[in-house]
């Protein structure tokens, strides 16, 4: 009988936003077809992932390394894609589903091999394509040697898949362009669940109770604080900020924070405030520490990514400014839906002014009309369904 695999660098809700969202479908995979074996690293030092009882698991222990040093991470995503690959090499066989993701990204490549020699059914679920991604990064040129070759690899990796799971209209777009055969697409957003993230007023987010900030309209910089979510162009607005009303919390961890604590430490109306990382069962009072939700994305990032942060603060019933390029999922949502407002990325002028702008605007009638378009078109609920009926075929054709 024909059983799944879900293999990835994360697994729990305790770890991270990918943590999350594999944990939720996980559950929903075990509830719905059973027989689920879940691989994943155990780093050292850190708070092993919450998986459920009833689902098998396969850990390896991995040492730990620093995510915000490129040769280090670079060096440890080979050795766990070596383990990863042991690992599902000594369990999977021919016929079984395999759910993965973008992360660890060394262990992509060898997923075309494994699913030949091994012959299962590929489900890879796309929240970073390489390496395109590699160029706002920084890491790469892309009119360098190094880009068009890794862009050939990638796309035969990506086209090696049996379903890839997109999680932008944006992205699905760009994938088209990489895969031989676009049917294998699903689109499927990314969501947040209304029962775990609900609206808390403001003043009860105790942390951002300072006396300065009374009567303050709050803008909150919420999640990863790395190099893909546009922070310097975000730190040089609020130097030109010019209404008063202004305040800006920064919420999260990342390659970035010291020069968000920099900031912090000089500015001299005490306006914008690091509030460090925020543990996962606070995190209603996290989003709560806002009036206005800032959703980034650096230049260039168009259908490469999609912040998940938007939909949880949408769940928070917050409004989204959105700094990205025209036509991405989170500034086509604020299109469509009208929840919010968009600026485009590495623009400090035009995003100072639009916040000038937002501090005199009455945002009342806004309220409940966030947290109602998740619920209407980004629930948990629609979301893993949608995985379901993407591995259910898959399943069918192992039985035949």
């Amino acid at each position: 009988m024909a059983r799944i695999f879900v293999v990835s660098e994360y697994v729990g809700a305790n770890q991270n936003s990918t943590g999350y969202y594999w944990e939720k479908i996980i559950g929903k995979m075990q509830r719905e077809f059973g027989g689920l074996t879940v691989i994943f690293p155990l780093t050292a030092g850190e708070t092993p992932p919450v998986v459920s009882p009833s689902v098998e698991q396969e850990c390896f222990k991995f040492p730990r390394s620093n995510k915000n040093r490129l040769l280090s991470r670079g060096l440890a995503q080979i050795f766990q894609a070596f383990l990863f690959s042991v690992k599902l090499t000594s369990r999977a066989r021919r016929g079984d589903v395999v759910l993965s993701g973008t992360n660890p990204a060394l262990l992509l490549m060898t997923f075309p091999l494994l699913r030949y020699a091994l012959g299962f059914k590929w489900v890879l679920l796309v929240h970073d394509v390489f390496p395109e991604n590699l160029v706002p990064a920084g890491v790469l040129k892309k009119d360098s040697i190094a880009y068009r070759l890794l862009r050939r690899l990638f796309s035969f990796i990506y086209s090696s898949a049996d379903r890839l799971v997109v999680i932008g209209r944006d992205m699905e777009a760009l994938m088209k362009e990489k895969v031989n055969d676009p049917r294998s697409l699903v689109f499927i957003s990314n969501w947040a669940c209304e029962k775990e993230v609900f609206p808390v007023p403001r003043e009860d987010a105790p942390f951002i109770n300072i006396p300065e900030w009374k009567g303050k309209r709050v803008f909150q910089f919420f999640g990863n604080v790395g190099r893909l979510q546009g922070i310097e162009n975000i730190l040089s607005a609020i130097q030109l900020v010019k209404n008063e009303k202004a305040a800006f919390a920064f919420i999260g961890d990342g390659a970035l924070v010291d020069s968000v604590k920099k900031h912090a430490l000089e500015d001299q109306c005490a306006r914008l405030r690091y509030f460090g990382r925020l543990p996962l069962a606070e995190k209603n009072f996290g989003l709560a520490a806002c009036d206005v939700a800032l959703v980034t994305l650096e230049e260039g990032m168009f259908g490469l990514g999609v912040p998940s942060k938007a939909y949880f603060s949408m769940a928070a019933d917050k409004p989204i400014l959105a700094v990205m390029e025209k036509g991405a999922e989170i500034s086509r949502i604020i299109d469509e839906t009208g929840i919010g407002w968009n600026c485009p990325p590495n623009d400090p002028v035009a995003l100072a002014r639009l916040i000038d702008e937002i501090c005199e605007l009455d945002l009342s009638s806004l309220g409940g009309v966030p947290r109602s378009v998740l619920q209407q078109n980004y629930s948990e609920y629609i979301s893993l369904e949608k995985f379901a009926a993407c591995v259910r075929p898959l399943l069918s054709e192992s039985k035949i």
